[in-house]
């Protein structure tokens, strides 16, 4: 079963700046001709912060961004908040 959890309250300042800067007009995104879903032309932007299993090597680094640090700082606060392992 899904469990939704809204909180207000778990962002650092830190978290804050680095989420200030995503909408703050100079955060790159990237085009993707499709979201992988089977409609032909359904492309987005968006910035990929670590590939996805099935689609690189074994070999291969999992990290695609230089903002893994940052997502990976507001999840684990998301998750030590509310207790969540």
């Amino acid at each position: 079963m899904l469990k939704i959890i809204e909180d207000k309250n778990f962002l650092s300042n830190k978290n804050k700046d680095f989420i200030k800067h995503v909408f703050g007009g100079f955060f790159p995104f990237y085009y993707h001709a499709t979201t992988g879903s089977f409609i032909k032309d359904d492309p987005y932007l968006a910035h990929i912060i670590i590939k996805r299993p099935e689609i690189r090597k074994k070999t291969e680094p999992f990290i695609n961004s230089p903002y893994y640090e940052d997502v990976v700082d507001i999840l684990n606060n998301f998750c030590k908040k509310n207790k969540i392992e």
